[in-house]
C-alpha cells in the first residue's frame, strides 16, 4: 500500500471516529438534559446514537464520563464573553440555563449520593466564580474581604437556582429574567459601593 493510501485511510478513520464522538456527544446532551439520570442507559445512548455500546465506551469509558464530556461542552459557550460586557454575560448565561438549566437542576438532585455529579458540581461552581470573576473584573473591589462578598453574591443572583425559581417556579419570562438577573448583578456591584 502507498504512503499517500495509507495517509488518506488514516484521516478517514481519523474524521469518522471524530464524528461518531460528536454524534455519541450530541445524543448524550439530549438524553441527559431531557431525561433523569436514572433514565438514561448505555444502551438507550448507544442506541440512539446508532453505535455499539462498546463503541461508545470506547470514546468515554462509562456513562459517567459521557457526562462529564457533555457538561464540559454545553457550558464552554460562557467564555465567548468578553470581560466588562455584564449584559453580554447575562446573555449567555441565562441561554445557557434554558437550554441545560433543568439538566443541572436534576443533576444538583443527585449531589449527595453520585460522586460524579458531586464532581462536576463542584467544578461548576469554581468555574461559574472564574468566569463571574473575569466578566466582572473592572466593577469588583479591590480589597479581597468585600471581593469576597460581591463575587458570593454575584454568585448567589446568577447561580442555577434564582433561574429556577424566577423561570420553573413562579413562571417568570425569559425577558423579565434577565431583566432580574440584570438589576442583581448591578445590585451586587455596585450596590456595594455606596457602603
Amino acid at each position: 500500500m502507498s504512503q499517500m493510501k495509507r495517509g488518506y485511510k488514516q484521516t478517514a478513520r481519523a474524521e469518522s471516529a471524530e464524528e461518531t464522538r460528536e454524534r455519541i456527544l450530541r445524543v448524550g446532551a439530549e438524553q441527559f438534559l431531557t431525561r433523569s439520570y436514572e433514565d438514561v442507559t448505555l444502551q438507550t445512548l448507544a442506541e440512539a446514537a446508532q453505535v455499539s455500546r462498546q463503541t461508545l465506551l470506547n470514546h468515554f469509558g462509562s456513562k459517567e464520563g459521557l457526562l462529564e464530556a457533555v457538561a464540559r461542552r454545553e457550558t464552554s459557550a460562557r467564555d465567548r464573553v468578553e470581560p466588562g460586557d455584564l449584559e453580554g454575560g447575562i446573555e449567555v448565561l441565562l441561554e445557557n440555563y434554558e437550554h441545560v438549566g433543568d439538566g443541572n437542576v436534576r443533576l444538583l438532585a443527585l449531589e449527595s449520593s453520585l460522586p460524579v455529579a458531586k464532581s462536576l458540581l463542584e467544578e461548576g461552581r469554581a468555574n461559574h466564580r472564574q468566569w463571574l470573576e473575569r466578566l466582572c473584573e473592572e466593577y469588583l473591589p479591590r480589597r479581597d474581604d468585600e471581593r469576597s462578598r460581591v463575587l458570593a453574591a454575584l454568585h448567589a443572583a446568577t447561580d442555577v437556582y434564582a433561574w429556577k425559581l424566577l423561570r420553573r417556579d413562579l413562571g417568570v419570562s425569559r425577558v423579565e429574567t434577565a431583566r432580574i438577573f440584570r438589576t442583581f448583578v448591578r445590585a451586587a456591584l455596585f450596590g456595594a459601593k455606596k457602603r
